[in-house]
């Protein structure tokens, strides 16, 4: 197996062997970052690592490095030798999630003991944090659990996702009732990427024209199905017509994906013996990628041939990709940070070993064609005083990327306002947060943040109403919890996963005492236009 080395940068400098050096902080304790008071604004949360087999293995992923950060500064000895463990070495760390999905839930480090981040949510503190405006746009379920309506994920691809869709709201109900077992959730899955690394991925149906490229210069794919000669001057002559373009495109794919075993493998021998005989300086990165799927999945998977159908992307640190619902895709390679609707909905085709419900992804395609910027695909952020704000089309995330150092936005100091609960997680580097109410800003970040603060005054009123009179009925525990604190500075160092409280002012420091330091950090909350 083959590795792609990763900056240290990304990991904060730090080798595999100091994270277990420093010492921990014990949570809840008197005096510490994540005392019991701190909870007005921001309580540390403990995040799951999924060990997915296409993840990268041991120290060589992201996701294990910034997990045994997470244990180290929680405490967390026993899940810390196991992340950094001389078997594990080889064991793929894939995905590690910040959010309340019940296949992954994080947990409140001093809440009850540790109880689940839905848990603290449900509470009344929880519904401090949560805001009027969020609690009321995402109300708890018929159970009375309160989840967060986003899942916060860091990936780390060491092997290519599967040939994959996620299905909009109405289908996933469908589904889920139909399929409880495959679809465990009702909800849909729209999701964003954010480059870490250089990142690679297929998504969304390229130009038919460019496909048709590739038919010409790959005969096989003319032969296996059925496109006609003609194929390009019919597309010229309906030239603006779109249901003409999309029928052949859902007439091309279903056709594929409709192959038996033996001539999906007889096409995938001729693809190679072809590219074989092609000089390698003439392939595209369609052609590059086949070897590596090969290798990855055999000479059989039916995935291998339905990437010509797709769209490459090749992603710098800071790029976002966009995935609406019932669009086709599969990650490749890199690490990113991924931010979604709340939900596991994934409908695979190809590239997988796992259940293949290609009936199912063929009817729910929209079998839009088109290059990744002309589709939406590619996200163009706002930025803004050193923070990228990403804000897709849809209400239950965006995401602020904060870089702070000479190498990108030479700013030191940014200033945010929470709208909702909102999850910050350290990617790399050293620096602060402190902690005050809204109120707090000056004139001028009030203006600055206006755009920020439209719209959500009453709920802020009303959720400071409640932390200056308290509530009769709280338990001693949560009485303590919402200590008053007019200010709290926490360290920040890579691994730091907090939850913020709606309503609260954020300025986020870069520790000038290291020579050329930088800091990246992202916060995830549910999208300004709910406000």
């Amino acid at each position: 197996m083959s590795f792609v080395e990763l900056d240290p940068e990304l990991c904060g400098g730090v080798e595999a062997e100091s994270c277990s050096s420093k010492t921990p902080v014990t949570p809840g304790t008197p005096g510490s970052q994540w005392g019991a008071a701190a909870a007005r604004y921001h309580v540390p949360i403990d995040c799951q690592a999924q060990n997915y087999e296409w993840g990268k293995a041991g120290v060589f992923s992201a996701v294990a490095r910034l997990k045994s950060r997470v244990c180290a500064l929680q405490g967390d000895e026993q899940h810390l030798r196991r992340v950094m463990s001389v078997e594990d070495i080889h064991m793929p760390f894939a995905e590690l999630w910040m959010g309340t999905h019940p296949n992954g839930p994080s947990r409140v480090v001093h809440f009850r003991h540790g109880g689940t981040l839905s848990e603290f949510l449900s509470s009344r503190s929880g519904r401090r944090f949560c805001g009027e405006v969020v609690w009321e746009y995402f109300p708890p379920n018929e159970q009375g659990e309160m989840h967060l309506p986003f899942l916060l994920k860091v990936l780390s691809v060491e092997k290519a996702l599967s040939i994959q869709a996620h299905p909009d709201k109405s289908l996933a109900e469908e589904l889920h009732a139909k399929y409880p077992d495959v679809y465990k959730d009702n909800n849909h899955k729209p999701e964003m990427a954010i480059a870490l690394t250089h990142f690679e991925a297929f998504c969304s149906f390229r130009p038919l024209e460019e496909f048709l490229a590739d038919v010409d210069r790959i005969p096989l794919f003319r032969a296996l199905l059925g496109i006609p000669e003609d194929a390009l001057a019919q597309l010229q002559e309906h030239q603006g017509n779109t249901d003409f373009r999309r029928e052949f495109l859902r007439q091309w794919f279903s056709t594929l994906m409709s192959l038996d075993n033996a001539s999906v493998e007889e096409a995938i021998a001729t693809l190679l013996k072809h590219l074989g005989s092609t000089a390698q300086e003439h392939w595209t990165a369609h052609d590059r990628a086949v070897p590596t799927l090969v290798q990855q999945f055999g000479a059989s998977d039916i995935g291998i041939l339905c990437t010509y159908f797709l769209n490459f992307v090749s992603l710098a640190p800071g790029q976002a990709l966009f995935l609406a619902a019932n669009e086709p895709h599969a990650y490749f390679r890199g690490d990113c940070v991924e931010c979604m609707a709340t939900s596991d909905n994934v409908v695979r085709a190809g590239l997988t070993p796992k259940l293949k419900d290609t009936e199912t992804l063929c009817n729910m395609l929209t079998y839009r064609d088109g290059s990744p910027a002309d589709l939406g695909l590619l996200y163009n952020p706002t930025s803004i005083h050193g923070i990228r704000v990403y804000q897709p089309p849809v209400p239950e995330f965006q995401l602020h990327r904060i870089f702070l150092g000479t190498m990108e936005s030479h700013v030191e100091e940014v200033m945010m306002v929470t709208q909702g609960p909102c999850v910050l997680l350290v990617v790399s580097g050293f620096g602060s947060a402190k902690f005050s109410p809204a109120d707090d800003c000056t004139p001028e970040e009030e203006e600055r943040n206006r755009r920020l603060l439209e719209g959500s005054t009453s709920a802020m009123d009303l959720q400071q109403r409640e932390l200056e009179e308290g509530e009769e009925g709280e338990e001693e525990e949560e009485e303590e919890e919402i200590e008053k604190v007019e200010e709290e500075v926490v360290e920040l160092e890579h691994g730091v996963v907090q939850l913020l409280a709606h309503g609260t002012k954020v300025v986020i420091s870069l520790n000038q005492d290291v020579p050329n330091s930088s800091l990246l950090v992202f916060v995830a909350g549910c999208n300004q236009q709910i406000f």
